[in-house]
């Protein structure tokens, strides 16, 4: 089982391949997708995926209203050039989602509103039963850490598999205390932990080898207000989602074919390549 941020896979493909088109039309981010798609299921010998993507409204925000508020803050100093290569790319984004993967014919492919892809991703991992093989979820987001108690992590980007035991030998701590660490030290979404504390300090004061000077105190005193208000933000999921996999999927191979001629991926269709597809997929 093999768990995509699918959200997260895209933004990868728009900034490496999203300038790419066929005839006057963007397709980059649809096929740097697909080359994910590619290498993913190459290096980790498996065609079992399930992809979870970011709502367009966060809970989170609800929650906290300043939650990724400095996106706002970015668009605003974007060129006209920069926001219309945005809508181009967004709107590749939901193609894949709405139509490309269902045409291809994958069928676990979720988004709930109000949610985030990690919230889809912890849930799917926490709600399996005990025996199930270990999943590997596929994300460059550092928040998926607090989940491999029971997952392992795949970098599509440095192609690195993170597992639990790695995780402990580099940070030196337990996956669980990961939102801990997000939360006291602040967070990449605009979320404000104690001032001039990162990860590194956060860790020192958890594992009790920051214990005594002015930044202790300092974490001391603010501790609780801080981890009260940040760790509903941090903690994954943010709710528990249901949802119901299939596990029966069926890849026709004219489809794959009529996919690759609308978006022009004719290098798909050169024997070597497509004998991957075929064969990976089990075509029809």
């Amino acid at each position: 089982m093999i768990i995509i941020d699918a959200t997260n896979i895209c933004h990868i493909a728009k900034h490496s391949t999203g300038k790419l088109k066929y005839g006057n039309v963007f397709t980059g981010v649809v096929f740097g997708f697909f080359q994910a798609i590619k290498r993913i299921t190459k290096e980790l010998q498996d065609n079992f995926l399930i992809f979870a993507w970011d709502a367009d409204h966060y809970k989170r925000k609800d929650l906290y209203p300043e939650y990724k508020a400095d996106r706002a803050q970015r668009k605003l100093e974007k060129t006209d050039e920069e926001l219309k290569f945005d809508e181009v790319s967004y709107r590749q984004f939901k193609l894949i989602r709405k139509r490309v993967l269902f045409d291809f014919g994958f069928r676990n492919n979720f988004i709930f509103d109000g949610y985030e892809a990690d919230d889809i991703i912890a849930s799917i991992v926490l709600a399996l039963p005990p025996g199930t093989q270990t999943p590997i979820v596929v994300s460059t987001d550092e928040d998926d850490y607090q989940l491999l108690d029971k997952c392992r992590i795949y970098n599509p980007i440095t192609k690195q598999t993170i597992t639990r035991l790695s995780f402990i030998k580099e940070y030196g701590i337990e996956p669980r205390a990961w939102a801990s660490v997000k939360a006291l030290s602040g967070y990449k979404d605009n979320i404000s932990g104690i001032k001039g504390v990162g990860k590194i300090t956060a860790i020192k004061y958890i594992t009790g080898l920051l214990n005594q000077g002015k930044l202790y105190e300092k974490i001391k005193e603010q501790e609780k207000e801080v981890l009260e208000r940040n760790m509903p933000l941090c903690k994954l999921p943010f709710d528990h989602i249901e949802l119901l996999l299939q596990i029966h999927e069926d890849f026709k191979l004219q489809d794959f074919i009529d996919i690759c001629d609308q978006y022009g991926f004719h290098s798909y269709l050169k024997m070597e390549e497509m004998s991957f597809w075929k064969n990976m997929f089990l075509m029809r």
